[in-house]
């Protein structure tokens, strides 16, 4: 269990040789969770490290895992404004439609918190602009964004 907890927090911290070494000891800790759900992936999107999280996904991290509350790495990321750690998870395959446990996508957290350029790119890549994705009132619409 130690070794779990180091990892996600090797990862929330930025620590980017502290995680190498730890997945090159051991493969099966990139996809472990703490106990919360998370995964190391969760934590570098929360942190905004880019580096970590080209890592992860190096070792094969799922991409679209969800923590306790069915959050992603994608709805950490733009929550938290990382938009080059966002570009990462696309690029991987994240899936830009999935909601969480509130049934909120990426999309509303990018408009909620005015994440225009976020909001954009996920657009792009296919989020749902339509009347019936929004879901709760005090989200701007995401068509707003588009």
């Amino acid at each position: 269990m130690a070794k779990n907890l180091t990892i996600h927090t090797a990862a929330l911290n930025n620590q980017v040789g502290l995680v190498r070494s730890l997945i090159s000891q051991d493969p099966e800790l990139v996809n472990s969770v703490d106990v919360d759900g998370r995964t190391p992936l969760h934590w570098a999107a929360s942190s905004g490290s880019l580096s970590i999280a080209r890592d992860l996904i190096d070792h094969k991290a799922v991409v679209d895992a969800t923590d306790g509350s069915g959050w992603t790495p994608l709805h950490i990321a733009v929550s938290a404004g990382h938009e080059e750690v966002v570009r990462e998870l696309l690029g991987a395959g994240a899936d830009v439609k999935r909601t969480n446990d509130k049934g909120i996508t990426a999309l509303h957290y990018a408009a909620s918190k005015s994440r225009v350029d976020i909001g954009k790119l996920l657009v792009a890549r296919g989020a749902d602009v339509s009347p019936d994705s929004f879901t709760y009132v005090y989200f701007a619409d995401p068509a707003y964004i588009a």
